[in-house]
């Protein structure tokens, strides 16, 4: 050892362990995300009892490469999207512990926090001014708040950062950002209110967006799950280029982000807080939809809500071509006139036929079309499948294609139909014959498409795929096929 370093070493033993010790954690708190994220937690956050995992870490790396890029000044590439269960520290990680970590960092940034509700969203600021304010952390890091601005979702540093915290129903106009955090900016107890979930879509678009303090600034969103139309699966259809997307569910899954799937142990996340076994008691305390979006991270209930894919069997397209030689070609439609793929629903095709008793569908699409182009495509399909039946429901759009069809077409049966009821109802009054597995599919490349949208309903962005199900089946079997010969 050369006489530099023992002199060093010297130095350091004279420095009393409790100074010492604080010093060392200083310097690795600045350094590293998570291991500041875990000083936290032992030391501020002893109210919680504190098993790391390895999402946190993962979680922690993520945040830091881009903070790092952003510090270098480098324009934003991708911003963060993260799915994470509930009770997974993802809140107090993100929304609370970051901000504050972001200013040790750099205390001159500006630092927006939204949430479902106001008070959400105070709450997450709220924990951070307070973490700033202890005196565990006072000891480590000199970050001095404005006594000017030190109210509870809205405060300052002397060095002209700020953080602000908003619902997503507030004002938010005039307020710019750094890094902006969006922390279940939509409430799962709105997850049936489709009002309300293109509500948060809506001020996503309109206001959020253009908050950016310049284009090195980056928004992090995590979201537990609460719908297919909640601001995750909104990002994921429209925007997914933007997006660097962290899902993580509670079982390992298709859906798990692959270069986190070596993380998991006997397919669990995170054994220690979610076992099999309290998972299995989550499974029977939540409904099949809550299970399925908020630790599965997936919006369409895996078994199905209300429509399970179980129901239907899928037969190989050359074994329904041996029993389909004599059979008509039914042509079932629910319509929507327009092109317009994200404020309207899709005109839905689903061609069927009858044999034995059993309904066999053959083929499903959806296509957003204008009347013209919709009149073409029923025509196109009436001449490739020999349609010899057509059911419409008689609703506003679907009279006019009535009308067209039978002016323009002859020797085909063109059916209107009137529903009763609402369509869970509907739904509900053929479950016992898909129980039975009376409709078949014939394998082809749409099978997801229908079996996906059976299984989210009645949750999924569109429904028209079941709407011309239920049409198919009370036709075609209830019409013909008594529940008595089901016993």
């Amino acid at each position: 050892m050369n006489n530099k370093n023992k002199k060093f070493l010297d130095n350091i033993k004279k420095i009393p362990k409790e100074k010492l010790k604080i010093m060392i954690e200083t310097a690795l708190g600045k350094k590293s995300l998570y291991e500041f994220f875990k000083l936290c937690m032992l030391n501020y956050y002893k109210q919680f009892t504190f098993h790391d995992n390895w999402h946190y870490d993962v979680v922690c790396c993520e945040l830091q490469n881009e903070y790092n890029r952003f510090a270098k000044k480098l324009k934003t590439e991708k911003h963060i999207l993260i799915n994470l269960p509930f009770r997974s520290g993802k809140s107090i990680l993100i929304s609370e512990i970051f901000p504050v970590w972001l200013w040790v960092q750099d205390q001159s940034l500006e630092i927006q926090t939204i949430s479902s509700t106001q008070n959400l969203a105070q709450k997450s600021s709220a924990a951070s001014r307070n973490l700033l304010s202890s005196d565990w952390f006072k000891e480590r890091w000199d970050i001095q708040l404005r006594s000017d601005t030190n109210a509870k979702g809205n405060f300052s540093t002397i060095k002209n950062g700020n953080r602000k915290s908003f619902g997503i129903n507030s004002s938010i106009i005039g307020s710019g950002f750094d890094i902006q955090i969006l922390d279940d900016a939509n409430d799962p107890r709105d997850s049936y209110s489709i009002t309300k979930i293109i509500n948060v879509i809506n001020v996503f678009k309109d206001v959020l967006v253009g908050r950016a303090n310049n284009e090195c600034a980056f928004r992090i969103c995590i979201q537990q799950r609460t719908s297919e139309n909640d601001i995750c699966g909104y990002l994921l259809e429209n925007n997914f280029e933007r997006y660097k997307h962290i899902c993580i569910p509670a079982i390992l899954s298709s859906l798990t982000t692959e270069k986190y799937k070596k993380y998991y142990i006997n397919g669990l996340f995170f054994p220690k807080l979610f076992p099999q076994s309290r998972l299995d008691n989550l499974k029977n305390e939540l409904n099949l939809k809550a299970y399925a979006s908020q630790l599965l991270q997936a919006p369409s209930a895996l078994e199905g809500d209300l429509l399970k894919k179980e129901w239907f069997k899928i037969i190989k397209k050359s074994d329904y071509l041996k029993i389909s030689l004599n059979a008509e070609n039914y042509l079932i439609l629910d319509t929507a006139y327009t092109n317009n793929q994200e404020k309207n629903d899709p005109t839905a095709f689903l061609i069927c036929s009858r044999i034995n008793n059993l309904l066999y569908i053959s083929r499903v699409e959806e296509k957003w079309l204008e009347f013209p182009e919709l009149i073409a495509a029923v025509k196109d399909c009436i001449s490739a499948y020999n349609i010899k039946e057509i059911l419409i429901e008689s609703k506003s759009s679907g009279l006019s294609l009535i009308q067209t069809l039978k002016a323009q077409t002859k020797y085909i049966s063109i059916r209107d139909v009137s529903p009763n009821g609402n369509k869970e109802e509907r739904a509900r009054a053929i479950t016992l014959y898909l129980q039975h597995n009376k409709v078949i599919l014939v394998e082809d490349n749409w099978n997801n498409l229908f079996l996906n949208q059976i299984a989210a309903f009645p949750y999924a962005n569109h429904d028209d795929i079941v709407d011309c199900l239920i049409y198919a089946t009370n036709k075609y079997i209830i019409g013909d096929y008594s529940a008595s010969k089901l016993k």
